[in-house]
């Protein structure tokens, strides 16, 4: 009975002392799942291809001199085409071109009496811009190039009688400046200032029945974008 005591305790004996060797024995650590990966969107360009509307007013005079018809105002809306490059963080330069409906018309009547009337009834540019990236999405730029418009102008001259008309198409130059800011990456919102200058347009006849019926003005006027 004895030595059942004895060999039940030196088995208990060996358990324990393996359980603790057991114990102290490194552990596997299973690896770490790899993190999940972030997806970040790219850095925001003004670099591409855009479309878009705009409208607005116009304020200044239709034709010069004694053939000067008066002021006139009125307004404009109509469709942009252009393409911008980002040089790098800060300088952006493009081209752009629009197209616009134009309703400014001038009146005036002369002794005798002579009547005279004109009217743009269209404009378009192409014009280059360059600008700076100044705060967060705000693109403030300037811009200058070609102007164009259709000009019909009209002097009745009841003394006469006779009736002095053209339409044609006149060319001439445009300068000015606006802010454009990114609403999101695809979508941008702008306001411009520009002061143009189109050419003459002669009826025929002697002075002052001769009506030189450019443009000369201020437009002002705001408009969406979308960059493809």
């Amino acid at each position: 009975m004895k030595k059942y005591s004895v060999a039940t305790a030196a088995v208990a004996l060996v358990m324990i002392s393996g359980a603790a060797l057991a114990a102290d024995l490194p552990r596997r650590v299973e690896p770490a799942p790899p993190p999940a990966p972030i997806f970040t969107q790219p850095a925001f360009t003004w670099t591409g291809f855009y479309a878009g509307l705009s409208g607005g007013g116009a304020f200044g005079r239709l034709g010069r001199g004694s053939n000067d018809f008066g002021s006139a105002s009125g307004g404009m809306v109509g469709g942009t085409l252009g393409y911008n490059y980002q040089v790098n963080n800060m300088f952006v330069v493009g081209l752009e071109g629009d197209m616009s409906w134009a309703g400014m018309t001038a009146n005036r009547t002369l002794p005798g009496p002579i009547f005279m009337r004109a009217k743009m009834n269209s404009f378009a540019t192409i014009r280059a811009r360059a600008g700076v990236v100044a705060f967060d999405r705000t693109l403030l730029y300037i811009t200058g190039g070609y102007a164009g418009g259709n000009i019909n102008s009209t002097i009745t001259d009841t003394t006469v009688p006779a009736v002095y008309s053209a339409n044609s198409w006149r060319n001439g130059w445009v300068i000015g400046g606006g802010v454009e800011y990114a609403i999101n990456r695809n979508i941008s919102a702008k306001a411009e200032y520009l002061y143009t200058q189109v050419g003459n347009n002669n009826n025929g006849g002697v002075v002052p029945i001769v009506s030189n019926s450019g443009y000369r003005g201020s437009i002002i006027r705001a408009g969406l974008n979308y960059r493809f």
